[in-house]
């Protein structure tokens, strides 16, 4: 599994391979039986008539969870949104619900479980208290489908306490592939980044997670150029601090020459935007920033305009490369939007 971490194939389609192994562990009837007695005894409900699970069903809206286990007559009785380091977000888990509730007929009771590493139980339980049915005005908790997280612990525990409950010819063979699916669980968690706890707000060690943060910014890069090749990274000695930076692509003819990067001993974050002196209208961004609600937390060491970019300290990798995103933009709509009409000072 330490191999495949270091294919390109694997560090983009490694949740698909953990969700199809998944399927594939279900169709043991013993694994499948543990598991439906765990998830029930979370749900409060029976879902021993769960019969096959099904990967990545396909919905009307194109909504598409990892895993759905029906029962004789089709119906989804348990969905499971299984994720590593993947973004979760409400809207995504209500569609599911949605689309479950839908399909149960009156009476029936289902659950919808995100499996999630230990670390992002948070995460998703905050996930979980926004999604709902409607009522006056308001998300209530379904009557009909429970929502529950399980972690990716807990589901290797319940599936190894199954293993003497096997037939004696089968117990090594599911031994070994449970040993299997554990390591590539392990190589899933260390291509995430946890959360950063007190790094993220500057008071924690910050070298000790110099390499996560590094990776942050990089993957952050990469979203905000959409595929296009990511210029070449650079490290800045500066007397109170380095900056490990990436420039950022313009938004439109103008733009501001950008950056992102790790600026660790800094008060508040480790992350932090720049405006370059250098860059073309750098004038009209720093008076616009010196006007926003921005200005009380900018630095301008070296003549530039450095803005701090605050994440939250219990939120993992893609939420916490989302946030970064989310806070760019908002700068950069300030500073470099919009043109004022036949501003003489604008250079292009």
């Amino acid at each position: 599994m330490g191999r495949l971490a270091g294919l390109g194939w694997f560090t983009q389609h490694g949740e698909v391979a953990a969700t199809q192994s998944l399927a594939v562990l279900l169709e043991e009837p013993a694994l499948r039986d543990a598991l439906m007695q765990r998830i029930g005894e979370l749900a409060g409900t029976d879902l021993g008539t769960v019969r096959w699970f099904h990967a990545e069903v396909v919905h009307d809206d194109l909504a598409r969870p990892d895993l759905e286990g029906w029962d004789d007559r089709g119906q989804p009785l348990v969905v499971v949104e299984a994720k590593f380091g993947a973004s979760l977000t409400p809207s995504q888990i209500q569609a599911y619900l949605t689309h479950q509730l839908t399909k149960l007929d009156p009476g029936t009771r289902g659950a919808l479980i995100v499996l999630v590493p230990t670390y992002r139980r948070a995460e998703a339980e905050a996930v979980l208290s926004t999604v709902g049915v409607e009522g006056d005005g308001t998300m209530a908790v379904s009557p009909s489908v429970s929502t529950s997280i399980l972690t990716w612990d807990d589901l290797l525990s319940v599936w190894e306490g199954a293993i003497p409950k096997l037939p004696t010819n089968d117990r090594d063979v599911i031994r070994c592939d449970l040993w299997q699916f554990r390591g590539l669980c392990d190589t899933m968690v260390g291509l995430d980044v946890p959360p950063l706890s007190t790094v993220a707000t500057g008071e924690g060690p910050w070298q000790e997670r110099e390499d996560e943060l590094k990776r942050l910014v990089d993957q952050a890069s990469a979203r905000l150029y959409s595929g296009s090749k990511l210029p070449p990274i650079g490290t800045e000695r500066w007397p109170e601090f380095e900056y490990y930076r990436r420039y950022l692509p313009e938004k439109r003819l103008g733009g501001g020459q950008c950056s992102l990067g790790v600026a660790g001993g800094l008060e508040g974050t480790p992350f932090w935007f720049r405006y370059h002196q250098g860059t073309p209208n750098f004038r009209i961004f720093r008076d616009r920033i010196r006007a926003s609600r921005f200005s009380g937390a900018a630095r301008g060491d070296g003549g530039h305009v450095w803005l701090p970019l605050r994440v939250s300290p219990d939120r993992s990798g893609a939420t916490i490369v989302g946030e970064l995103i989310e806070e760019i933009e908002a700068i950069r709509a300030v500073a470099e939007g919009p043109e004022l009409p036949g501003d003489p000072n604008w250079r292009r």
